[in-house]
């Protein structure tokens, strides 16, 4: 189906950002945090530009969060632009073949032109301000992302968690790929807390142990936006007490002193070599004193696996959606439709109460009749806050996102018809959580 087309300037020298959203028919946001972006230009001086959020660079970024892709460009990389215009395809990757042996879908989405303004007065970007304003003039360090992924890489990227006194965050990534792990790392990005020795960092993968990362470290190097990588790539000398930022850091083994309730944890990454990544991976920070809050603006989950195989997902297919608005509306929206691929998990049925799971990542499956209808999600969170998310089984259209919740309360949405297949997860973050939910069958006709 055709892409949408959408046209945006850029201003030389300036700091320049386009929002784009990715819509179902519902106009749900539609989660492509699993998906390769490719934005590619033509000027009209005949250069060609790749941008792709595969790349780790301060050159520009592109970046996705469920279902919007964020594309920014700095001062010190437009004001060197000498085009005034081009024009460009913005593409998603598919994690999943279009049929078997076909390879990875390629889709564009949006298509449009670029326009380039001047500004009145030009002005060269000064790239050392940065030197300025960080003691010791470590601006290699500090400002560069050198972290680079291998071939055969896989980024997954998982959400804010807001670190709060006394409290802890949550935020998980669901993995459909089926390949076989051969390295791992996990990345933090732009921490912002002064006090990380209040922290413990725990990583919980879909099966085993959890892995505790950090457990009341100091960080010397310590600043707003902090950036580093859990990664066997760090300098054998190198932990967060002396880590960079940017930098890799290997896990200090403090199991024998930082404890989770009564949990084994495992102080290294290795044990997750071999396995298959599929489902629910949770990074939790925990903040164990006060006065001080603070937030991770987000975290990657870096996996090798040279011989990869995706999962079906459920197909989406775009189609342009009529226009309503004037051509600057600044984000265009797509509309895929959602075609569910049958699955062979076990499942409940539909009006089934389900009991609380506890603590962790719980799982389940409930079989729909086909018919379009509302359906009624009744939940009891109780006085500990948890997370209830309902989506279509396999990673596609969600439904709902409640975030960290308390309480009773009941949320209703409207199924489409050929539906057959709805997962729903609960993210319980403090020990002795308790929780019950029901999801009901599809009855009134949506409004």
């Amino acid at each position: 189906m055709p892409a949408v087309q959408y046209d945006f300037p850029i201003e030389n020298g300036s700091a320049s950002e386009v929002t784009f959203k990715y819509l179902d028919t519902a106009s749900n946001l539609v989660d492509i945090s699993n998906y390769a972006v490719f934005l590619r230009w033509r000027t009209n001086t005949g250069e060609v530009y790749t941008f792709s959020n595969c790349e780790k660079t301060t050159d520009y970024s592109l970046t996705t969060n469920n279902g919007y892709i964020l594309f920014k460009l700095p001062a010190k990389t437009t004001q060197n632009y000498l085009f005034t215009s081009a024009v460009y395809d913005l593409e998603l990757q598919h994690p999943n073949e279009q049929y078997a042996g076909s390879g990875y879908t390629l889709e564009r989405i949006v298509f449009g032109t670029i326009t380039l303004v001047q500004k009145n007065v030009p002005v060269e970007v000064p790239l050392e301000l940065c030197k300025l304003q960080i003691p010791n003039n470590v601006c290699e360090d500090l400002c560069c992302d050198n972290r680079i992924l291998d071939p055969f890489s896989y980024s997954y990227s998982g959400e804010r968690i807001d670190i709060l006194d006394n409290s802890s965050g949550i935020s998980t990534i669901n993995i459909y790929d089926s390949g076989v792990i051969e390295n791992i790392e996990i990345s933090l990005n732009n921490l912002n807390h002064s006090s990380p020795e209040d922290l413990r960092i725990v990583l919980q993968p879909p099966n085993g142990n959890k892995i505790l990362l950090a457990g009341h470290n100091k960080i010397i190097n310590n600043r707003p936006d902090f950036n580093f990588t859990f990664s066997n790539k760090a300098n054998q000398n190198t932990y967060l007490h002396n880590v960079t930022n940017f930098g890799y850091t290997n896990i200090l083994d403090k199991t024998s002193i930082v404890k989770l309730n009564d949990e084994i944890l495992e102080s290294s990454l290795d044990g997750l070599i071999g396995t298959i990544p599929v489902g629910d991976w949770s990074l939790i920070i925990f903040d164990d004193d006060i006065p001080v809050s603070g937030h991770l603006e987000s975290w990657n989950l870096i996996l090798n696996m040279p011989t990869v195989a995706i999962t079906p997902t459920p197909t989406q297919t775009p189609t342009q959606t009529p226009s309503a608005t004037p051509p600057s509306t600044p984000s265009p929206s797509l509309t895929p439709s959602i075609t569910a691929t049958p699955s062979t998990t076990p499942g409940k049925a539909c009006g089934t109460q389900v009991e609380s799971g506890g603590f962790g990542t719980t799982v389940d499956h409930y079989y729909m009749p086909s018919n379009e209808g509302q359906v009624d999600f009744s939940y009891n969170a109780y006085t500990i806050p948890d997370s209830f998310r309902v989506q279509v089984e396999g990673g596609g259209q969600t439904f709902i996102d409640t975030g960290s919740i308390s309480g009773a309360g009941t949320i209703s949405f409207c199924k489409p018809s050929g539906i057959t297949r709805i997962s729903v997860t609960v993210i319980g973050v403090d020990d002795g959580t308790s929780w019950t939910y029901t999801i009901g069958c599809p009855n009134n006709p949506c409004s």
